[in-house]
């Protein structure tokens, strides 16, 4: 190797090094990419699931890891890495045509499959103390892995607020009737 127009006097052993050096570089470069994105992935407040191309979870952030410890989804498994995310929605043969969780495999399925370009669900998603609603999103992600982006958001005040403006223009029809 030249540096300025000198050899550098390296052995076999100084030149082996320099490449684990290098290798360990470039290893703690990806450790460092791997803890951001997970740092962005958890500093989103809605839920975050990532599936590989068979519905398989891959990655969910922490915002998806506390609603599902608090309301018991998929089995309330904290920790679903290598999971179906179909059993997660306890969806499957059993669940009626018209339950939210086979109604989200399937828009999610699709986004899979390549037939629709992106899918998205309102649902309800009732705890024990009050009605909320929830809208599913999906994504599909592109190489170098190929599978979908899964974005829950709770919109239940936006769910209200439609509600009462219903209510209001009702209320309104029926007094100027």
């Amino acid at each position: 190797r030249l540096v300025r127009g000198r050899a550098l006097p390296w052995t076999a052993d100084e030149r082996a090094s320099a490449g684990e050096l290098g290798s360990l570089i470039e290893i703690d470069a990806l450790r460092q990419r791997s803890a951001l994105n997970k740092t962005i992935m958890d500093s989103i407040p809605s839920q975050l699931c990532v599936l590989d191309g068979r519905g398989v979870i891959v990655a969910v952030n922490a915002a998806w890891q506390r609603f599902a410890q608090a309301n018991g989804a998929g089995g309330g498994v904290v920790d679903p890495v290598g999971s179906s995310y179909r059993r997660a929605c306890n969806a499957g043969p059993e669940a009626p045509a018209d339950d939210p969780g086979e109604a989200a495999w399937a828009g999610i399925d699709a986004v899979l499959q390549g037939r629709v370009p992106q899918f998205e669900l309102d649902y309800p998603c009732d705890s024990p103390t009050e009605r909320r609603w929830f809208q599913m999103q999906v994504h599909p992600m592109a190489a170098p892995m190929q599978g979908v982006l899964v974005v829950h958001s709770n919109v239940t005040e936006r769910k209200r607020a439609e509600a009462a403006l219903a209510l209001s223009e009702q209320r309104y029809r029926s007094v100027l009737a």
